[in-house]
Formats: structure tokens, sequence, C-alpha cells
């Protein structure tokens, strides 16, 4: 097995350097195939050398009128809207005024 190959090296021994952009696989955007030296981008990653991060907030991941959506860098976060509080227990928002539960949290 050639699992223990560097993040930009491939083959026997390791000696075969991989097509991706050594930058991307150290930052963890892109990953090498140990076997052949092919990358493909990881995570929430795309583009040509996996440089464009993936906006998840574009799919409504939130899935609640009263959260707000956070892209960040190969992820995303969801937030209670003022006027709600976070319950990290039970993943979801409730009214500060009411105690109200009123949605999921991610």
């Amino acid at each position: 097995m050639f699992s223990e190959c560097s993040d930009n090296t491939y083959g026997s021994k390791c000696f075969n350097t991989c097509a991706c952009v050594k930058e991307h696989t150290l930052s963890h955007t892109q990953s090498c195939d140990t076997i052949n030296g092919t990358c493909k981008c990881t995570g929430n990653w795309t583009g040509n050398t996996c440089q464009i991060d993936v906006d998840e907030c574009q799919e409504d991941v939130c899935k609640d009128q009263n959260a707000v959506c956070v892209n960040t860098d190969g992820s995303y976060a969801c937030y209670c809207k003022k006027g709600f509080v976070k319950d990290d227990v039970t993943k979801t928002c409730s009214n500060v005024a009411t105690g109200i539960t009123l949605m999921y949290y991610y």
C-alpha cells in the first residue's frame, strides 16, 4: 500500500510527484491519489486546482427562516437570528421572549 507517501507524492517508494498544486494539498483543498497521482478536490472545494470554496449557503442548508447561514472556507455555520438563542444540546433555536423552540440548528 502507498499510503505512507507525503501529500504531494505517489507510487512505489513515493518517488513520483503528484499533478496537484502543492500549496493546495498542504492546505487540504486537494488530495493526491497515492497510486496514480491524479488530484481531486476535498471537502467543499471546486475549480481546476480546487481553489474555489463551495458556498453551501446557496443551498438553504439552515432550513429555517430564523437562521442565518455564514459561508466559511470549506464549510458553513448556521446562527440564530437576533431574538433567538441556540441550545447546544437540542440543536435548536428558541425565542428569547417566549422560550418556544422555533428551528433546527446545525
